[in-house]
């Protein structure tokens, strides 16, 4: 056992700093410093007599009376008392004394006295019972809540100052229990001996060291005493026993610590949390490694991916219309440990409630937690009836008691009332007929004269507006140099053959000849071809004939059959809600129909307790867990609320949201509670923080100092997939600076086709003042700023880049601004500093800079680690507006010596000095390959055959129409834009010469760039080249229907 627990103390060490910072040392902590107030802590020695305290002391396991026993035996002998002398001996017997007052009463009325004095011996034992029965029951629920056995006896004190921090508190704990028996109540133990590890790290800090080489559990208190004089000899270790000292009466130095007696009867919470117990378990196990597995083989992850995605049978639920980088992460999540990438305003949590729904419906369950309880609000709005299926658990002072029932009550009734339901119509990400069209496509493309090949199907599907697979097929049977127009010839078969006979031959029969002509095969076979299927042709057979010479029989089918191939405009995006919901239902209905007896009796204590609704709602959970296990597939949670309820892998999945703002030691005894690991959030944002308690500053032998979970799991190489595509941000400008420097220009950001004719990025450069942190012409600019908008804009965010400055600001507002002021009252402004920004976004961003060129960056928030994030999420809060106000310039930034931080705010510096124009096109020579994978002349030729028709219409002449190529929105182009004379856009031409995709995941990719366009809401046009090719002036007249609507 001792060789077992060296073993387990070395493995911790690994582990340190997440084992330490699992101790949730907070500014009131108990572990550290406690009062002795006779209610939650208590003095043994004032308790219990010497015989009891020296039981306690000596033995491992004991057991002692917490009853009045005093009052019990004086009661007991008050019982046999008939006069005054009697009662007197009794007193005296227990050393109590009689005052004057109760003597004189006792000798006027001494049976009613005698009774009252009774009554008061047996009020005292029941309250000192009822102390101990409501001492238990605290102990009980703080178990019950967090799995920790609170009720210990802390023994060797410790006084001393640590980092300003007054520390009286023990240094070990002997675990013990109380039992209440026939009115009687009993201490006693056959626990173990622990160090108090929050007093022990604290002590740690402060440069005091005290290691234990042995395991001390299974000591006595007094062996415990005598041990610690031995291996800590250095230092004047007191006894246990004896009283404790007040703190007012201690001295508490800072330069050194001193060891106190008492034994104190104690409810402490100093283990740490659950979590840290489900930790240390781990660690025991060597877990810890295998909680995120990586394949080293990282093709494997992609493999698995397009398998699931193309394969026929693959079919899954989408409650929100998402794009195919959302799709991909919701397969891979589905199937393998991963990370969602999601900057800022990418649709994160639309893809996460898909990832929900797939989950209920397809029967397992997950476990959903986030940093933040506004994200969780999120995802539940997205879920909409779905939402039912979803337990939210969180502290009791999180959850309101009306909003916890309410819809756990909607679902008992729909289940007790539930009628029928349809099995829901589920979707594809690449249907059949776009695999088909692909297919084809791929199966033309074979050719090396491709296009020539198109030319030529064009050019018969204009001579021959039904062109079947028979008369393709006729077409090569047909002889050659047929110089006939079959509409203007006979239809009487022999005189046809006549004709042809005659073309072929180049020569004319006689009329002698003609009576007893014998036609060959070739000839009867063409005079029924041209019959059957060329009778209304009207051109010259030939032309079509040696059309076809310079092109093979099958690949003109093939282009037949692609041509003709049509794909449905009717393709299913989202699944229908309401029957998902309905057949989920369904399912449950059935499973609490076949509940064995014992079952049924829970889950109607369950329905009892929901509909009553008193309880507590995380007591309700861990009164009713086996049956909110049976009902609910999805639990949804803060990181911080204990799943004491839940095992190892008992969740099929474990999705942590906003997953850069999590600690890695709070998020791993969530992942360990699941099969599937997802992680879904941004590296290049905000890390965690933790702003009320004391965090651990060592770099862990394993971790180093990776603090976010999403670190960890992009270190360890997890498979990320990148959400690409930004939704929030109204004009591309906002986002190009972020989609370079922090998301390698792959984060798609255009503009949104929009009447706001303001620029998106509004820079004032200003000679303000860096004067104590703060710099006051910037502040009343802002704030002017601030008035001038509050009409034109529903939400504003005023962002300063430190706090100082907000609190200027406010200031400013608050004595003067009634109308602003009253705007923050109302949340239609609010007010920011760098450091507590993310998660917010507004309309309008207005960001006050601060600093000047006398401004030491480098002890400034954006020059510190992580300052490059905290830019990323400063300047990506705006939908449509940021206006910057500064007074330092790029060029006032020395790079010698810089830090990365820094020399990323000077490039920010450098990206507002750009016109706007500038700033759109940030991205573009980083995408030109991306936005051009065709060849380019080839493009262009056909661009160009576009033009040319297009500057003839009508409708562009009269109305000074202009046409620009290549017209930029961003990351993005489009391949035509038509613009009216005051360059406003009217319609957009995407050309799809076939050139863009050759396989499945590029077609889609191509498909997702239009719906990303027309999510932007732009007027667009999409022209297949062969379309162009043979309805040319179809597709001019759908132009000038367009521009005319």
């Amino acid at each position: 056992m001792e060789n077992n627990y060296r073993i387990f103390k070395e493995k911790k060490k690994n582990y340190k700093r997440i084992l330490d910072n699992l101790l949730n040392v907070d500014k009131i902590d108990t572990s550290l410093k406690l009062t002795v107030d006779e209610k939650n802590f208590i003095d043994l020695h004032e308790l219990l007599d010497e015989k009891s305290i020296e039981n306690i002391y000596l033995r491992q396991n004991f057991k002692v009376s917490l009853s009045n026993n005093n009052a019990e035996k004086i009661l007991k002998d008050l019982s046999n008392v008939t006069n005054l002398n009697e009662l007197k001996y009794v007193y005296r017997k227990h050393k109590q004394i009689i005052d004057e007052k109760t003597l004189n009463a006792f000798e006027k009325n001494f049976d009613s006295t005698l009774k009252k004095a009774k009554l008061f011996l047996e009020e005292t034992i029941n309250k000192n019972n009822n102390r101990w029965k409501k001492f238990l029951a605290k102990a009980k629920n703080i178990n019950m809540e967090r799995n920790i056995w609170p009720m210990q006896i802390g023994v060797l004190f410790i006084s001393a100052e640590i980092e300003k921090r007054t520390i009286y508190a023990p240094l070990f704990f002997k675990e013990v229990n109380i039992e209440i028996k026939n009115g009687q109540a009993t201490l006693f133990s056959n626990g173990d001996i622990k160090i108090n590890e929050k007093l022990s790290w604290f002590l740690e800090r402060g440069g005091y060291l005290f290691d234990l080489d042995e395991d001390v559990s299974q000591m006595s208190l007094k062996e415990l005493e005598q041990n610690l004089k031995n291996i800590w000899s250095s230092y004047d270790i007191k006894s246990f026993k004896g009283k404790i000292e007040n703190l007012e009466s201690v001295i508490v130095n800072e330069n050194y610590l001193e060891f106190h007696k008492g034994m104190v009867l104690g409810i402490f919470t100093s283990f740490g949390s659950y979590q840290r117990k489900v930790m240390e378990k781990i660690i025991e196990n060597d877990e810890f490694d295998t909680i995120l597995d990586v394949e080293i083989n990282k093709n494997k992850y992609k493999t698995r991916i397009d398998r699931t995605i193309y394969d026929d049978n693959f079919n899954f639920i989408k409650i929100n219309k998402t794009n195919f980088s959302q799709d991909v992460a919701t397969v891979s999540a589905l199937s393998q440990n991963t990370i969602i990438w999601g900057p800022p305003g990418t649709g994160k949590s639309q893809t996460i409630s898909n990832i929900i729904a797939n989950v209920i419906f397809f029967q397992k369950k997950a476990i959903v937690v986030s940093q933040k309880k506004a994200a969780l609000d999120i995802l539940k709005s997205r879920m909409n009836s779905l939402s039912i299926f979803c337990l939210f658990i969180l502290n009791d002072n999180s959850m309101q008691k009306s909003k916890f029932y309410e819809p756990i009550v909607d679902l008992i009734n729909k289940l007790e009332n539930f009628k029928k339901a349809n099995l829901p119509k589920l979707v594809k990400i690449l249907d059949n007929d776009e695999k088909k069209h692909v297919d084809l496509l791929n199966k033309i493309k074979n050719s090396d004269n491709y296009e020539k090949d198109l030319e030529i199907y064009s050019f018969l599907k204009k001579q021959k507006k039904e062109l079947s697979l028979k008369t393709i097929e006729n077409l090569y049977k047909l002889s050659k140099n047929i110089n006939l127009n079959p509409s203007r010839i006979t239809k009487d078969p022999k005189k046809l053959k006549i004709l042809i006979f005659e073309t072929l031959k180049n020569k004319k029969v006689s009329a002698i000849k003609k009576l007893f002509i014998k036609f060959n095969d070739d000839i009867n076979r063409d005079a029924n071809i041209i019959l059957n299927d060329f009778a209304d042709y009207d051109g010259d057979l030939s032309e079509i004939t040696n059309k076809i010479v310079d092109i093979e029989k099958e690949k003109l089918i093939n282009i037949d059959e692609f041509y003709k191939h049509l794909i449905g405009d009717d393709k299913q995006d989202i699944c229908n809600e309401e029957e998902i919901t309905n057949y989920v239902t369904y399912r449950l209905f059935k499973k609490i129909n076949n509940f064995n007896k014992e079952k049924t009796r829970l889950y109607h204590r369950f329905a009892l307790a929901a509909r009553n609704g008193w309880r507590d709602p995380y007591k309700f959970v861990l009164d009713h867990y086996v049956i909110i296990k049976e009902l609910f597939p999805i639990i949804i949670s803060s990181v911080d609320t204990e799943l004491t309820k839940w095992d190892k892998e008992e969740f099929d999945y474990a999705i942590l949201d906003e997953s850069s703002q999590i600690f890695i030691e709070k998020a791993i005894p969530i992942l360990y509670l699941a099969k599937i690991k997802i992680l879904a959030g941004d590296d290049k944002q905000m890390q965690p923080t933790s702003w009320f308690s004391t965090r651990s500053d060592i770099e862990d032998i394993e971790l180093g100092n990776i603090e976010s979970i999403l670190n960890y799991a992009v270190y360890k190489g997890i498979y990320s997939i990148l959400l690409d595509k930004n939704y929030r941000s109204n004009f591309a400008s906002l986002m190009t600076f972020s989609s370079k420097h922090f998301y390698n220009s792959k984060l798609d950001v255009i503009d949104k086709l929009t009447t706001f004719d303001e620029e998106p990025i509004e820079v004032y450069d200003i000679n303000g003042e860096w004067k104590n942190k703060s710099n006051l012409e910037e502040a009343k600019l802002v704030v002017e700023l601030a008035q001038a908008n509050l009409s034109k804009y529903n939400k504003i965010i005023i962002l300063t880049f430190n706090r100082p400055q907000r609190e200027l600001i406010e200031n400013i507002i608050f004595n003067k601004y009634l109308e602003l002021e009253k705007a923050i009252n109302e949340e239609k402004i609010l007010l920011k500093n760098i450091e507590n920004i993310q998660g917010d976004e507004a309309d309008l961003l207005i960001v006050s800079v601060v600093y000047d060129k006398t401004t030491a960056l480098s002890s400034t928030y954006v020059s510190r680690r992580g300052g490059q994030n905290a830019l990323n999420v400063a300047i990506s809060r705006a939908k449509n507006k940021m206006i910057i106000v500064k007074s330092i310039k790029a060029n006032e930034i020395e790079t010698l010596n810089t830090n990365d931080d820094l020399l990323l705010f000077k490039k920010w510096l450098l990206f507002l000095e750009l016109s706007n124009d500038e700033r759109k096109r940030y991205l573009l020579l980083d995408n030109q390959q991306n936005n051009n994978n065709s060849s380019e002349s080839e493009v262009n030729n056909l661009v160009d055959k576009i033009i040319e028709k297009i500057l003839k219409m009508s409708i562009f002449i009269e109305q000074n129409y202009k046409i620009k190529k290549d017209y930029i929105i961003g990351s993005k182009k489009i391949d035509l834009a038509i613009l009216n004379k005051e360059n406003m856009f009217l319609l957009g031409i995407a050309i799809d010469d076939y050139n863009n995709y050759s396989n499945y995941e590029e077609y889609i990719i191509f498909k997702d760039s239009i719906s990303y366009l027309l999510s932007k809401k732009y007027n667009l046009l999409i022209i297949e080249k062969i379309k162009w090719l043979i309805n040319r002036d179809k597709i001019l007249n759908l132009i000038e229907e367009k521009l005319t609507n």
